[in-house]
């Protein structure tokens, strides 16, 4: 992990700074609304990663009964492959039992090669291949499980 890296909890202040983010990531960028619509959700829980006091990246992952969902994932452009990205999955690993969670999913465009390169690095493999919805986005969306590493090797 990056040194002098702090996760933690996401605010409602912090999301200027996730927006932000946000849209120097995605090509649909969430809005305000988007972010704090989620926060608020019991369900969902946000994290943000700081370095030297500022926002570097966030994750919003959302519980389900089995299973966590990532529903967004982004770190600053000039903050990238420094282990950022790296830090929030293996938190998210963490939240992983074969008592409660078993696996976590992330769903990815298939012409994100980026993204998909990541996920593999981190351990996640590629499970499921959904049509985009709209089908205008270009291309398929590949869904990602990363298993809980007490249950590796055995099928979810």
């Amino acid at each position: 992990m990056q040194a002098g890296l702090l996760i933690r909890w996401a605010v409602k202040r912090d999301t200027d700074a996730m927006v932000d983010i946000d849209r120097q990531s995605y090509a649909k960028a969430w809005g305000e609304e988007s972010f704090i619509k989620h926060l608020k959700k019991r369900t969902c829980i946000g994290l943000v990663a700081e370095s030297e006091g500022r926002i570097v990246g966030f994750v919003i992952y959302e519980l389900a009964k089995k299973s966590l969902a990532v529903l967004r994932i982004a770190v600053h452009p000039a903050e990238r492959r420094k282990g950022v990205g790296r830090a929030f999955m293996e938190r998210l690993a963490g939240k992983l039992t074969k008592q409660l969670r078993l696996f976590a999913s992330i769903s990815v465009g298939e012409n994100d090669q980026d993204a998909m390169e990541f996920l593999r690095a981190c351990g996640l493999k590629a499970r499921e291949l959904y049509p985009a919805d709209p089908p205008e986005n270009g291309g398929d969306v590949w869904v990602f499980h990363l298993e809980c590493p007490e249950r590796s090797g055995k099928e979810s």
